[in-house]
C-alpha cells in the first residue's frame, strides 16, 4: 500500500470498528434501560420521577456547556489560525511574543468584537 500498488480495504476497517463499538454500547444501553426499571421497583414511581427529572436537567445542562466550549474550541483555532497566517504574511521566522500579541491587538481583536 505504501508503494501505491495495492489499494486500502476500508470495508474490513469499518466492519472491525463497527463491531467493537457494537460490543462496547452493550453497558451502557443496558443501563439506560434498567436504571428506571430498578429504581421504580426499590423506589417506586416517586423515584423514577425524580430520576428522570435529575436526568433530563443535569443533560439539559451538560448539553448547553458542552455547546458552549464547542463554540470556545472553534474561536479559538480560529484565532491561532489568524495569528499564524499574519505571522507567515509578516515573514517572520521566530515571531517573539511581543510581536504575537501586537498582531493578535491590531488585526484580531476588532474583528472578534
Amino acid at each position: 500500500m505504501i508503494d501505491g500498488k495495492a489499494e486500502a480495504d476500508y470495508e474490513t476497517c469499518v466492519d472491525i470498528c463497527t463491531k467493537s463499538s457494537l460490543k462496547e454500547m452493550i453497558f451502557p444501553a443496558a443501563l439506560g434501560i434498567l436504571a428506571p426499571i430498578i429504581v421504580g421497583l426499590v423506589l417506586g414511581c416517586n423515584g423514577v420521577v425524580g430520576m428522570l427529572a435529575g436526568a433530563l436537567i443535569s443533560g439539559f445542562a451538560l448539553a448547553v456547556m458542552m455547546a458552549n466550549s464547542g463554540g470556545a474550541w472553534d474561536n479559538a483555532k480560529n484565532i491561532s489560525r489568524q495569528v499564524i497566517s499574519a505571522v507567515r504574511a509578516a515573514k517572520i521566522i521566530k515571531p517573539p511574543l511581543s510581536a504575537i500579541r501586537s498582531v493578535i491587538r491590531l488585526k484580531i481583536l476588532p474583528s472578534v468584537r
